[in-house]
């Protein structure tokens, strides 16, 4: 009978500990997933905001460039 409450406790407490390790999700940021962070999504997650910065950089290049445009048609006409 012992036996048996044993074997039952080691299974429902291995069957717990199973469930709550599957159950979390891993992030890809360090400061919001804890313990539970990917340093593959992490990769990927720098990898996305590095392009971003990419894309903001050549958008306010070409603005730039346009408002340096603008500003020289002014000074022609003046």
């Amino acid at each position: 009978m012992k036996a048996n409450f044993i074997r039952n406790s080691i299974l429902v407490l291995g069957s717990a500990a199973t469930l709550a390790c599957t159950s979390c999700t891993t992030t890809g940021d360090p400061s919001t997933g804890g313990i539970f962070w990917s340093e593959q999504k992490a990769q990927g997650r720098l990898a996305e905001r590095q392009s971003t910065l990419e894309n903001i950089e050549k958008q306010t290049g070409k603005t730039e460039r346009k408002s340096a445009e603008t500003q020289h048609r002014i000074d022609a006409l003046q």
